[in-house]
């Protein structure tokens, strides 16, 4: 099996959660018994006494929207005159008042048993610690069914509570969006996909074909465009202690380099609001990103490699036994652990006595296509390497073998399943061992993958040099951009990028990604755009 190596550098992962259908619930009652099925609450399930509904954000099982975005959407149905209520008759129902909300209901006057309107949502936001921690948001909703018989008035109040999620994002990062009576969307929440995205590192192909962190959810603030004339939105992303996506970009990262682990953890170069910043079409999904980053590398334990936070609290590092929230997953395949899955913190951080270097890391991530960084042509990203081993095309280890400009030539351990590509899901495409993505393998040694960068200028034949293509996916659920429905998803977005990645000045390290070198990414995601108010002042 091949070595991993490091630096798996990267934890964006641009989506958010789909919407989900309303979950099955059931019934609640209100008022006397004598009264209580007059008007009934369908949809949604009581938690604690009859008509307390507690629901962890993010719970498709009562949070309708599925997503970890701060609020909490229930999706309750009004029936009137529900029968085998006993000991209450169904009446006819005369008027109905609502208060704390909005539902839908049937139109009054009602002698129709079962008379059910459509579902309707009542959304309750999560509120905000003086730390910047979300705690519990509540809602009481009270609607009262008169009836023109006896008993009068059916009187229903449900207790909302909305949970913090372990992805909850805090609602105070984003501010209106031009003017606050517009309620333009003003928030883009964003989850990593399970499968579909891909890392490589260097030259040699000994540190391809990494998935990125799974489950990292990363919020970001929009500007300068509307709901309705204007699809074309700034981004800037919040970052730094006390932020949405918290001090460190994503977490701490767990990686075997070559025999060697290390635990990566990225910073923000900037911190506040614009830690990263960048321009999206909510229209056509056409997307950009300028994203800075030092990541520190540090030397460990290939058992241990980073702190986990699998049971609420911190395995090691400075914060050992301390709470936790987890912030993302994924696997290391050749970590010495029985389990290769590390569930990340950012509360997490490793041990600074084991700290080995800080690398600059510039990203530019397109839905576009994007070829090799750098100074392009042969032997990419040489500004360093001074610093380290000479840059190189490729380690294609045959006489006279050189990478394919073929893509979808690899076998064995970079070819040990299929999915579907994420910028075309009409084919399929390679998995490699590792769980990224494989491009393009060696022509003779197709087990190994590489990046096609051969020859220098003007020799023949010559190299295609990297490319990625990205995917625009543009907001359509549950309806395009244009009117005022949101939250809107788009499904599948795939970003890409190629960087150049400097040596760490450790020869073990450098010598087996090939250090200096190319690094390419790709992030498949999906992606919630919302109208969140900012909270009072």
């Amino acid at each position: 099996m091949r070595s991993t190596t490091f630096p798996r550098t990267l934890a964006l992962a641009l989506g958010a959660a789909m919407l989900l259908a309303r979950p099955a619930g059931a019934d609640i009652t209100g008022g006397s018994a004598k009264a209580g099925c007059y008007a009934v609450f369908k949809g949604i399930t009581a938690t604690t006494g009859k008509t307390r509904i507690d629901c962890q954000d993010g719970d498709a099982t009562c949070d309708s929207d599925g997503a970890a975005d701060g609020t909490c959407t229930f999706a309750p149905q009004v029936c009137l005159n529900v029968p085998g209520l006993t000991p209450c008759t169904p009446s006819d129902v005369a008027t109905i008042t609502q208060k704390n909300g909005t539902l839908p209901v049937p139109a009054t006057p009602s002698a129709i048993q079962n008379d059910c309107a459509a579902a309707g949502t009542l959304t309750v936001a999560l509120g905000t610690k003086k730390n910047g921690k979300p705690k519990p948001g509540k809602l009481s909703y009270l609607l009262l069914a008169d009836s023109s018989g006896k008993p009068k008035r059916d009187k229903n109040k449900i207790k909302l509570r909305c949970l913090p999620s372990s992805t909850t994002l805090p609602t105070t990062a984003c501010p209106y969006n031009g003017d606050p009576a517009a309620a333009n969307p003003n928030t883009v929440v964003t989850v990593s996909l399970p499968t579909g995205s891909d890392l490589d590192n260097g030259w040699t192909g000994t540190s391809f074909n990494f998935p990125v962190i799974q489950d990292l959810v990363v919020t970001a603030c929009l500007s300068n465009c509307d709901k309705t004339t204007d699809p074309t939105c700034d981004i800037s992303g919040p970052g730094g202690p006390g932020s949405p996506n918290g001090a460190t970009f994503g977490p701490p990262l767990p990686l075997v380099a070559g025999g060697v682990p290390v635990c990566v953890v990225n910073n923000y170069q900037t911190t506040g609001l614009n830690a990263f910043t960048g321009t999206v079409n909510l229209q056509t999904g056409d997307s950009t990103l300028d994203i800075k980053l030092f990541s520190d590398v540090y030397i460990t334990d290939r058992t241990f490699v980073c702190p986990r936070c699998e049971t609420g609290t911190c395995s090691g590092g400075p914060n050992k036994g301390k709470p936790c929230t987890v912030h993302g997953k994924t696997r290391v395949e050749e970590t010495f652990a029985p389990n290769k899955v590390f569930q990340l913190s950012r509360d997490c951080p490793p041990t600074q006595e084991e700290f080995l270097a800080r690398l600059n890391i510039v990203l530019a991530p397109t839905t576009g296509s994007v070829g090799t960084p750098g100074t392009g042509g042969s032997k990419p990203c040489r500004e360093n390497e001074n610093k380290g081993v000479l840059a190189q095309d490729d380690n294609c280890v045959e006489a006279g073998d050189r990478c394919s400009a073929n893509p979808g030539n690899c076998t064995g351990d970079s070819c040990v399943d299929h999915v579907a590509d994420p910028t075309n899901p009409a084919a399929t495409i390679c998995v490699d061992v590792f769980g990224g993505l494989s491009q393009n393998c060696c022509n003779i040694s197709t087990s190994v993958p590489c990046h096609p960068t051969y020859p220098a200028q003007g020799a023949t034949p010559a190299g295609p040099g990297i490319v990625r293509q990205g995917r625009a996916v543009a907001t359509a659920t549950p309806t395009p951009w244009g009117d005022d429905q949101y939250p809107k998803t788009a499904e599948g977005t795939v970003l890409v990028s190629t960087f150049c990645e400097p040596p760490t000045g450790t020869s073990t390290v450098d010598l087996t990604t090939g250090l200096p070198g190319p690094g390419a990414v790709i992030f498949n995601s999906n992606a919630t755009v919302s109208f969140v108010p900012p909270p009072a002042p």
